[in-house]
């Protein structure tokens, strides 16, 4: 397969660069004008682009993507379609652009992200504060029901001892709830900003290559991509391809 491609790269960038000789031809002046015109509208467009603008842009284009493919997923099931490739295609989508429409998301909004983080934090762990004056109140024992089922579930984890009364069970229990809200936030920061990151560098690499070829190849800036084609098949066929 790799092989075929730099034949094509090789052809392609070979043809433009015969030039006056391609040009004889008026269907092939035409196609290569039009090419011409597109890439630079292209690039001037992108040139012009700032990279948070784009990032805005991206996050709404992942998050309507994301959406569609749950959509899908859920007719699939509706209309009992039995296809594993289909079912396949769309949970990597789905999975795919919510993480990238997420981790952007998390970094670009990162007010609102906060705002709803403190409701979070207020409600596991506010409201389990509840736990104790209900147990004043009506004398529940709610507070040493949850307590125990945290001794029981991370007790290889945690040695929590017993009868250490009310206001030790609830602070373990208000404390648990938000620290769980507390290392959720830090592990979503461990996947966000890395992709955040890798894809603020990938368009700014975009926006700012386009800003170097324009200034250099003003007129024919469509003549970088063949070159890159033609380079390609040269290094192809020069080393890769070699026993």
């Amino acid at each position: 397969m790799l092989k075929e491609l730099a034949i094509i790269a090789n052809v392609a960038g070979s043809v433009y660069f015969m030039g006056s000789i391609l040009l004889q031809h008026d269907k092939a002046k035409y196609l290569v004008e039009s090419m011409e015109s597109g890439f630079k509208g292209l690039l001037s467009e992108i040139k012009d682009k700032k990279p948070a603008d784009t990032i805005q842009m991206l996050l709404k284009i992942f998050g309507g993507i994301t959406g569609a493919a749950f959509l899908g997923i859920l007719l699939m099931g509706i209309l009992r379609i039995h296809s594993q490739q289909l079912a396949f295609a769309l949970s990597i989508t789905f999975l795919i652009s919510g993480v990238l429409s997420g981790s952007l998301f998390w970094v670009l909004k990162h007010k609102e992200v906060l705002k709803q983080a403190g409701k979070w934090l207020l409600f596991f762990g506010g409201g389990s504060l509840l736990f104790p004056v209900m147990d004043l109140l009506t004398n529940a024992g709610i507070t040493n029901v949850v307590y125990s089922m945290l001794q029981s579930s991370f007790s290889s984890l945690l040695a929590l001892p017993n009868g250490n009364g009310l206001i030790y069970e609830a602070s373990v229990v208000t404390g648990f709830y938000a620290g769980f809200v507390i290392i959720f936030y830090a592990i979503a920061w461990l996947y966000a900003a890395p992709t955040a990151l890798a894809a603020w560098l990938i368009i700014a690499t975009l926006i700012y290559s386009a800003r170097v070829i324009n200034s250099a190849f003003p007129k024919q800036p469509i003549a970088v991509v063949f070159f890159a084609l033609w380079l390609f098949s040269v290094f192809y066929f020069s080393y890769a391809s070699s026993p």
